[in-house]
């Protein structure tokens, strides 16, 4: 374990191969620090080691001890390339250490300005998609309460078939409830005009009233 980590950090990129070739397991064996053979190159800013590593399917978003990243080495480290390599490949820019810190606070605070462009335009990205998924739940959500509780609609998908279905019935009953005082008063007038006014009004108010509770 101990050979792949120095090996790593060298930059040996045929010491590297040869070892995990022999011992696939090594790739996810750490040191003393919690470091894997990943971070250990990202730190050093060996590019083609990294470059190797994340093609046998290295951890790229895995923790050291102090709960650094291989994004956090290199970028503390203004290793420009590797970031990028680790930005390309999914590597979690808004991820924080035990101090708080994230890689773009590493990078601003060593002063490495092409890695803080970097990570301050792949956080932007990564926001926006947070957002988005946020969003969606959000939406998710009000989807499925709407749904629970029979609602005709729908902010997103629409009024369902079942829900469709449920409306429509409920449509015509209703329809048929408004209509009722309406008939009454039209045979009402038709059968004595002059009381039309004096007798149906009340009946109508206290209709429309109770429909409307």
């Amino acid at each position: 374990m101990k050979s792949l980590h120095e090996a790593a950090k060298r930059g040996d990129l045929d010491a590297v191969a040869a070892l995990l070739k022999d011992n696939p397991h090594l790739l996810t064996s750490l040191d003393d620090a919690g470091w894997t053979a990943l971070h250990a190159a990202a730190f050093k800013g060996h590019k083609q080691v990294v470059e190797f590593l994340l093609a046998k399917k290295a951890d790229i978003n895995i923790l050291a001890d102090n709960g650094r990243t291989p994004l956090h080495y290199a970028s503390a480290e203004g290793h420009k390339e590797v970031v990028q390599m680790l930005l390309a490949d999914k590597a979690t820019v808004n991820a924080k250490e035990q101090n708080g810190d994230t890689p773009l606070d590493l990078a601003e605070r060593n002063g490495h300005r092409d890695v803080t462009a970097l990570l301050q335009a792949a956080k932007a990205v990564e926001d926006d998609v947070a957002s988005a998924v946020a969003k969606e739940r959000a939406m998710r959500t009000a989807e499925l309460a709407i749904h629970a509780a029979d609602t005709t609609t729908c902010p997103k998908c629409g009024v369902t078939e079942k829900t469709t279905k449920q409306s429509r019935g409920s449509g015509g009953l209703e329809m048929i409830l408004w209509l009722i005082p309406i008939l009454f008063v039209f045979v009402r007038y038709i059968d004595r005009p002059e009381t039309y006014t004096r007798d149906s009004r009340p009946v109508l108010i206290r209709y429309y009233f109770w429909m409307a509770l």
